[in-house]
């Protein structure tokens, strides 16, 4: 992204392992592997717990700052990855996913401070990722098959179709 003085990623993730989401140990060392991953250099680390749950983590970098919420109840994690220079907030986002288990995350990546333009903010991409795991079949599957293990009532229906359909022709 040449000519930009940051880049930011707003990140929200959803269907988190929540047995980490309420440990302040925990998202002191996330931030600061995510910084490290990010090529950051970490100047300050401040977590807080909130009750009944809850942690609120940010970590001050030379190059900017790593701020991360936790919701336990529901599984959601809000981040704010905001680099400068040659860091990339890829990569802490990255050690976000892998470390919190998130099933899916809404990323909203900026340029920030874009010189020379009308406007110094600048939307780079908004998409959403499903990293759910892939399912495995022991054996080849038709996609029809796949269709009717995620609609049983809708295979059903069909196979009933089918039979009336079968027994018609025999008529």
């Amino acid at each position: 992204m040449v000519g930009t003085r940051g880049r930011h990623l707003v990140v929200e993730y959803h269907g988190c392992k929540s047995t980490h989401l309420d440990d302040q140990a925990f998202i002191r060392e996330l931030l600061c592997e995510a910084a490290e991953a990010a090529g950051a250099t970490v100047l300050a680390v401040h977590v807080h717990g909130f009750e009944p749950q809850g942690v609120a983590g940010v970590a001050v970098l030379a190059e900017s700052h790593l701020s991360i919420h936790t919701w336990p109840e529901v599984g959601y994690v809000a981040a704010d990855l905001y680099t400068c220079g040659d860091c990339v907030p890829q990569r802490a986002h990255d050690v976000l996913v892998a470390a919190l288990q998130a099933q899916r995350c809404e990323v909203m990546e900026l340029a920030r401070g874009v010189p020379g333009g009308e406007r110094s903010l600048g939307l780079v991409r908004l998409h959403t990722e499903n990293l759910e795991p892939p399912r495995v079949f022991s054996r080849p599957v038709a996609v029809s098959e796949v269709a009717s293990a995620d609609q049983p009532e809708a295979a059903d229906a069909r196979a009933d179709e089918a039979a009336s359909s079968a027994s018609r022709s025999r008529s």
